[in-house]
């Protein structure tokens, strides 16, 4: 599986504490790095969320480390689900100010 011994070494984490994280004996954690197994899709979900990279960087289909942007349907349907209308309002004030200031969210000082 490409990237995924360097991706565990830049965490400084040893292939024991991986193969404890998603539940593996250390030598089937090993046949993954060594390209000997490949992992199933929910033991690829779990690296990606541990290594902080996509599914698609683990196995090799992009350089791309990070997931793209939400796209605004999606932030709408995410908004949309949330139940405290508190919140929900904040974060529509807060999605506001950005777009009007053209700030990304680092910027944008919270309430």
């Amino acid at each position: 599986m490409m990237n995924l011994r360097a991706l565990r070494n830049e965490k400084g984490l040893t292939i024991e504490k991986m193969a404890e994280f998603l539940g593996l004996n250390p030598s089937t954690y090993g046949q993954y790095e060594n390209g000997v197994r490949e992992p199933n899709f929910s033991t690829l979900k779990d690296l990606s969320e541990k290594l902080n990279v996509t599914v698609d960087y683990l196995i090799g289909r992009t350089n791309m480390r990070e997931p793209l942007p939400p796209t605004d349907d999606e932030l709408y349907f995410e908004i949309k689900r949330i139940k405290n209308t508190r919140v929900k309002k904040a974060v529509l004030v807060l999605l506001k100010e950005m777009e009007e200031t053209d700030a990304p969210a680092s910027v944008v000082k919270p309430y």
